[in-house]
């Protein structure tokens, strides 16, 4: 053995822990330099075990409601405008801004009676949102009557 005195292995548990962190930054790094994904980015804030267990584990028909209102295609005003179904883009209850999943969770003000019942908060910030639990927004979606649009 050639080198300092005296020698410290490292072990296995190290080397494993060191390598899982390394995966764990690169593939932050990845969510947050990858092109588009505005809406999944906003909903979901970055990559969550935790989150991601309870969505896989959804039945199917709540497992596409909640990825295609976390992507933002789905029937929601402004995506069919952008593909031409639909004559304009606005909100279909408050009528004041395109109809974005970012716009219901956050800015409506025709939703914050169903918003506070649902997610516990009038206008959440974008923190709020991205640590909101996938029955959470779930429950916002049936309450404002979109599982029938989407």
């Amino acid at each position: 053995m050639v080198g300092p005195e005296p020698f410290i292995a490292v072990g296995p548990h190290t080397i494993r822990e060191l390598l899982r962190k390394e995966e764990r930054a690169g593939r932050e790094r990845h969510w947050q330099q990858i092109l588009g994904m505005y809406h999944a980015r906003l909903l979901m804030g970055g990559y969550d075990l935790k989150r991601f267990k309870v969505v896989i584990t959804l039945p199917r028909n709540k497992f596409r409601l909640l990825v295609a209102f976390y992507i933002g295609h789905c029937r929601l005003k402004k995506h069919l405008f952008n593909m031409g179904l639909a004559s304009f883009a606005n909100c279909r209850f408050c009528v004041m801004e395109p109809e974005t999943p970012e716009h219901l969770l956050m800015n409506c003000t025709a939703v914050c009676r169903r918003r506070i019942k649902a997610l516990g908060s009038m206008f959440p910030n974008r923190d709020c949102i991205a640590h909101l639990a996938p029955s959470k927004i779930l429950k916002f979606i049936y309450i404002l009557g979109l599982d029938e649009s989407l």
